[in-house]
């Protein structure tokens, strides 16, 4: 979820982006999941990716968008009638110390996002000559970068650090870690994906990742790679039994929801897990707390 001293800011945000986007095609796809993580900062800690195009055109998984919106946009509605349905993708990470940052994707016309922001107070300027408006707020610098076809929300601090990512040869971005970026190489495309750090699950646990597909009409399938220090902390009996285990909970990590008839392998220092999940008892996707 957003900070509240967000809210305003976004709400600007989406407002003028839903008022000046074209209607976009379908997004996903591992390419696009990984055009994203390309672009945020190496001291994110995890990131949620949501293909909201897709989620908000398939008839299958049109409930999981509801969800999404009650969620991250329902308020976004009721403030500003806000059609939420026009972004095209959706990526929030959290950053050590220093909070969350938003990406939204879409094809939409920066002039008009430029125009609405400054008559809400933001000023115009630039950083490392990439478009960033900015305004302060209860005492906190806020931004938005205009940064291609994507807008970066945030803190000022973190903003400038997805510009970094972007703009410096000599700054590393997320996908630049090898334990995130071979998990990441790992998931398939899907409507949902969620990477993050976690030595606490399980024995000599790195970081782990899900991806959720539509398997048919009534189900979706999850994929799960839990990445470990060595080859062999993957081979131990009773993390593969844990880990199996897990996936039948109620709260799984990163997807919330529960499971059925799931599948655990180990395979180098990786242990890959795949499970079902009803969509009607779909909770939502988050990162762990």
């Amino acid at each position: 979820m957003l900070k509240p001293m967000l809210l305003v800011l976004v709400v600007v945000l989406v407002a003028v982006l839903s008022a000046c986007a074209e209607p976009v095609p379908l997004g996903g796809g591992a390419k696009s999941l990984i055009d994203q993580v390309k672009m945020l900062p190496t001291e994110s800690t995890g990131f949620t990716f949501w293909d909201i195009g897709q989620l908000g055109t398939e008839a299958e998984v049109y409930g999981i968008w509801q969800e999404w919106e009650k969620q991250e946009g329902g308020w976004l509605r009721d403030a500003a009638g806000v059609r939420i349905g026009e972004v095209k993708l959706f990526v929030q990470a959290s950053v050590h110390g220093l909070g969350v940052v938003t990406i939204v994707s879409g094809d939409f016309v920066t002039d008009d996002v430029e125009k609405q922001l400054k008559d809400s107070g933001y000023t115009p300027g630039a950083y490392l000559g990439v478009q960033r408006l900015t305004k302060t707020q209860d005492g906190e610098r806020l931004a938005v970068a205009l940064y291609k076809k994507s807008v970066i929300v945030g803190s000022e601090e973190l903003v400038d650090k997805c510009i970094d990512v972007v703009k410096k040869k000599d700054s590393h971005s997320l996908y630049d870690d090898s334990y995130i970026r071979r998990i990441v190489d790992q998931l398939p495309g899907g409507v949902m994906t969620g990477v993050e750090r976690n030595e606490e699950l399980y024995d000599r646990l790195v970081a782990l990742g899900m991806s959720v597909q539509r398997k048919n009409e009534e189900t979706l399938k999850a994929k799960a790679v839990y990445e470990f220090e060595v080859a062999n902390a993957a081979k131990y009996e009773d993390t593969l039994v844990k880990v199996k285990d897990d996936l039948t909970k109620p709260n799984v990590p990163i997807i919330k929801g529960e499971c059925f008839d799931p599948e655990v392998k180990p395979k180098d220092e990786f242990i890959e897990g795949t499970a079902l999940m009803y969509i009607s008892d779909f909770s939502y996707f988050s990162l762990s707390e």
